[in-house]
């Protein structure tokens, strides 16, 4: 792990040079060194170096209101994205966009008309059974 660190803080930054010579603005490559550095395994010597600013001065005094107003127009505010959450609707299709459920719900339809339509008794309760079966094994 410590040999990973310091390879990673010798290691030149990718993407800044690079980035710089094939785009026209400079926040586009300020922020391809943010998205390619290993900041996880870099020394703070190196993660320092690779965002522009000095340790010295950022672990006395932190970063002045301009740097950190600048920071925030470049890189945004330092906060997760949201997931998208599922809706109701979508979790359900979800669970029944499926050919064996799809079968299943079918034959529950035909054992409810034929509950429906049966002129006996035994096969109305036999068919009510057999399509409540069949929708608790749905749900």
């Amino acid at each position: 792990m410590a040999a990973a660190a310091a390879a990673a803080a010798d290691r030149p930054v990718r993407g800044a040079a690079e980035s710089s010579s094939s785009s026209s603005r400079p926040d586009d490559a300020a922020a391809a060194v943010i998205e390619t550095f290993p900041f996880h395994t870099a020394t703070v010597e190196a993660c320092c170096r690779a965002l522009g600013c000095s340790t010295t001065a950022v672990r006395t005094h932190g970063l002045s209101t301009a740097q950190a107003t600048e920071r925030l127009e470049r890189y945004g505010p330092n906060q997760l994205s949201e997931k998208q959450r599922v809706t109701l609707w979508q979790r359900l299709w979800q669970q029944l966009a499926n050919v064996l459920v799809i079968i299943l719900i079918i034959v529950a339809i035909i054992a409810i008309v034929r509950a429906l339509t049966s002129t006996s008794s035994q096969d109305r309760i036999t068919n009510w059974i057999q399509a409540a079966l069949i929708v608790l094994v749905i749900v």
